[in-house]
């Protein structure tokens, strides 16, 4: 897929991102927009296909492909023509994550939640650092986290949207097992269940943006900028979610121009004041990697 086909899928299906990287350098960027296409593109395979079980055989086939390293598959094709070039396995994390999206999703707990959330956001992150050459290991548990955290935030947007399409990523402890069709016609105590729902996701992100936070001195100026502009508009979304009082019944919530401008202009004072790698004495919590042991890039040792 060439260069332009990248920037258009780029600019249409990650407009936070989208806005936020175009303060980096001409290189970053067609990485950045070669490794975002990817994602789309198998993300499209669970959201579009015409069959549920179509489309589980042909992430399947995919996942397949990569292990024999088979270039005539179009997705491995693209996945190797990435520079810097990507983990195939941290990849295949995200085939499994996507995957499990053609079937009946119903989460089950916070342990199985965080998983999902790795696999489709944490390890975007780590491929991230591997196209914008960031060198110190240190910052991969931090990029897992500022993933997992946009991830939290756009399940609890996205509440309602999901449950049209019968899938359930609030944990079946947190609401009582509360169906997809239940979520959308809810009985008083089931949106009580929900609102109550919605409020732990985001203050469970919360801990994970302020993980991927302070990773940010792992990264150069340009890149820690648009990292944290991006990750800061996505954040908003949580706080415009929360001002609902939890309403994930009123329509998709969205950050409006000016509020991405808002974002922008906060972010360019607080990398101009961020402190250097060298003050980088608080080290990752491992309990925030818990549910992630034998997950790349996951700190688990404490």
């Amino acid at each position: 897929m060439n260069k332009t086909n990248n920037e258009n899928i780029f600019r249409t299906h990650a407009s936070s991102f989208y806005f936020a990287s175009f303060w980096l350098g001409a290189k970053d960027f067609q990485a950045v927009s070669a490794l975002y296409a990817l994602c789309r593109r198998v993300d499209d395979i669970a959201d579009e296909g015409a069959s549920s079980s179509k489309s589980f055989k042909q992430l399947t086939h995919v996942i397949e492909s990569i292990q024999a390293n088979d270039l005539s598959n179009e997705y491995v094709e693209h996945l190797t023509s990435i520079s810097p070039p990507v983990d195939a396995e941290i990849f295949t994390h995200l085939l499994l994550g996507v995957r499990s999206d053609t079937q009946p999703v119903a989460i089950s707990d916070e342990k199985e939640l965080l998983q999902y959330c790795y696999r489709v956001a944490g390890t975007v992150g780590l491929m991230m650092c591997n196209v914008l050459k960031v060198e110190d290991p240190r910052a991969l548990a931090h990029a897992i986290d500022l993933g997992i955290a946009m991830q939290l935030t756009n399940i609890a947007r996205d509440v309602s949207d999901d449950a049209k399409i019968g899938r359930r990523y609030l944990p079946a402890k947190w609401v009582k097992n509360c169906k997809p069709a239940e979520i959308l016609s809810p009985s008083e105590e089931q949106v009580i269940l929900i609102q109550n729902a919605v409020e732990r996701l985001l203050v469970l992100a919360e801990k994970y943006y302020a993980s991927g936070f302070i990773g940010l001195p792992f990264l150069n100026f340009r890149v820690r900028f648009v990292v944290l502009v991006a990750g800061r508009v996505y954040r908003r979304i949580g706080t415009k979610v929360r001002k609902s009082k939890f309403n994930v019944w009123g329509g998709r919530i969205y950050t409006t121009k000016m509020e991405k401008l808002y974002e922008l202009i906060v972010s360019s004072f607080v990398c101009s004041a961020a402190p250097s790698i060298r003050c980088y004495t608080t080290g990752h919590n491992s309990t925030l990697h818990e549910a992630l042991r034998g997950f790349p890039g996951a700190n688990t040792e404490g």
